[in-house]
């Protein structure tokens, strides 16, 4: 009989680090995600924007332009 409450013990035990472990993991994504800035894409015709800012424009595939922006 023992042996069951002991074995219960170790179940809930493990329940409450693996819960800790998911919480940590999302509270790191959380912060993670406050931290980066927001990149907004807004479709425009081409006629309606200004060449000299087009010339500075990155330019490259959404992902490229996402990294490029992380790593700034």
């Amino acid at each position: 009989m023992d042996w069951e409450y002991f074995l219960l013990f170790v179940l809930v035990l493990a329940q409450m680090l693996r819960t800790n472990q998911m919480l940590s993991t999302f509270h790191n994504q959380l912060e993670a995600l406050l931290e980066r800035q927001a990149i907004v894409i807004m479709p425009v015709d081409r006629s309606e924007v200004d060449p000299r800012d087009l010339q500075d424009a990155d330019e490259g595939s959404l992902t490229d332009l996402v990294k490029q922006w992380d790593e700034s």
